[in-house]
């Protein structure tokens, strides 16, 4: 069955007629628990209202609200972009956001909210605060920061966490959280144009949530600035980095996906969930000082954090991890209609990387292909993580990005990336021998 884009859409007579009286079972399948909530809202709206003379029994009616179960993430997201074209672009670049806090709660509970931002026109969950207990004010104030493509609405939700068994999801053991509160922001040019941050408050049935928001287009987000410390870790050339450490691996990368594989490769929505702002600065700037604590920081911070982090050092590198040199090959290649042809292309632009590129490109992919194989348990698979990552390690340095590119050519460009990463994660296990012929080796 198609997907469904809302409870306004065009097929909704025939949803509420034939899903429930059709001897055929139907299950819709939502990414953002934004738009779970509208759909159960409209189905006891049209209860209510006895449409076409349609009146559902109760047991029907549980029924078909049972059919809208919560899909923690897209499992495979599109490559091309489901916005029609008249909508607009959207914004393309990073949205900061603070979520400051909450008021006119009924009673106290332990509070959270969670941000959804639509992404090449699916919405999918992006961040999330921690839990506010026992309060019916929380203060969050916590700082996110989310990559925008070609977004138009960011979307908030609050819930109260739930602590009874009895409503533990019989399939996967998630516990349904209930929403006692969503809004939304459009982002306009108004955002656009502003270079400060603007204060927002959502409304709903007398809950009130304060936020600041400011966005940085993408060509000032998108840029590779190198650091003016070159003794540091981010902002340095990966070359130079692993000379200095003597290795073929970056520590800072070695030691986040460690941890992350501790921690973080059954956690649903890993890589695509942002971290607290202020954690991953602090995070870095650990790495940067080689501070003596850093391990510790690894063990205590939330692993969003450090999934956050490991993906601002690459997006940081003054040079992408597949270099400039190489960009317009590696686009080539993967467009190749040959599947000889291509392979045989893709797997020798491997071999053409310097090694520290190649050895930290292998290394990376080897745990990207262990997290999508956990994709039943953390909703991430090949094309999730390649959606994350492709444009992270191909995105040219700012010298190489044209000054005034089309929207419509750059979410083009975007695609080519991800097309490129995906190709390697949905490629047989690549050694070390078949790329260098035993010049290369894995780092342990």
């Amino acid at each position: 069955m198609e997907r469904v884009q809302g409870p306004e859409s065009k097929g909704q007579g025939w949803c509420w007629s034939n899903c429930v009286r059709s001897v055929q079972s139907f299950q819709f399948l939502l990414s953002s628990d934004y738009e779970r909530c509208e759909w159960r809202e409209t189905i006891e709206k049209l209860q209510r209202k006895d449409v076409q003379g349609l009146v559902l029994s109760s047991l029907e009616l549980q029924m078909l609200m049972g059919s809208c179960v919560k899909l923690r993430t897209v499992h495979n997201l599109p490559v091309i972009s489901n916005k029609e074209d008249e909508e607009g672009a959207g914004l393309w670049g990073f949205l900061h956001v603070i979520v400051r806090s909450a008021r006119g709660f009924r009673s106290s509970a332990s509070l959270y909210c969670t941000l959804e931002v639509d992404s090449f026109g699916y919405f999918v969950s992006k961040a999330r605060t921690r839990v506010f207990r026992d309060t019916t004010e929380p203060q969050w104030n916590e700082e996110f920061e989310i990559e925008l493509e070609g977004s138009r609405w960011v979307r908030v939700l609050c819930y109260e966490t739930s602590l009874d068994k009895l409503k533990l999801h019989k399939d996967d053991n998630e516990i349904i959280d209930n929403v006692l509160f969503r809004g939304q922001l459009q982002l306009d040019e108004t955002l656009a144009q502003s270079k400060s941050w603007q204060q927002a408050t959502l409304e709903m049935d007398g809950v009130e949530v304060d936020m600041s928001v400011k966005f940085t287009s993408r060509d000032l987000s998108l840029k590779r600035t190198p650091s003016r410390k070159q003794t540091g870790v981010f902002g340095v050339k990966i070359g130079i980095v692993t000379k200095r450490e003597r290795s073929k691996v970056p520590y800072v990368v070695r030691q986040c996906l460690e941890e992350l594989v501790k921690r973080g490769i059954d956690e649903v929505g890993i890589y695509r969930v942002s971290g607290v702002a202020t954690d991953i600065q602090a995070l870095r700037a650990a790495f940067d000082s080689n501070a003596k604590d850093v391990l510790l920081m690894l063990t205590d911070l939330d692993i969003h954090a450090i999934a956050g982090t490991l993906k601002l050092y690459f997006r940081q590198l003054p040079e992408p991890l597949l270099t400039d040199r190489l960009h317009p090959a590696f686009l080539q290649g993967v467009a190749l209609s040959d599947p000889a042809a291509r392979e045989n292309c893709m797997l020798h632009l491997l071999r053409s990387l310097p090694e520290p590129n190649a050895s930290t490109f292998l290394f990376l992919l080897q745990h990207l292909k262990r997290v999508a194989e956990r994709e039943a348990v953390n909703k991430m698979s090949v094309h999730n993580l390649a959606t994350v990552f492709g444009p992270t390690l191909l995105r040219p340095s700012e010298i190489q990005i044209p000054s005034a590119t089309p929207s419509h050519a750059w979410s083009h460009e975007i695609m080519a990336q991800v097309q490129v990463l995906l190709y390697y994660l949905q490629h047989p296990p690549l050694t070390a021998s078949e790329l260098r012929r035993n010049s290369l080796t894995y780092p342990m």
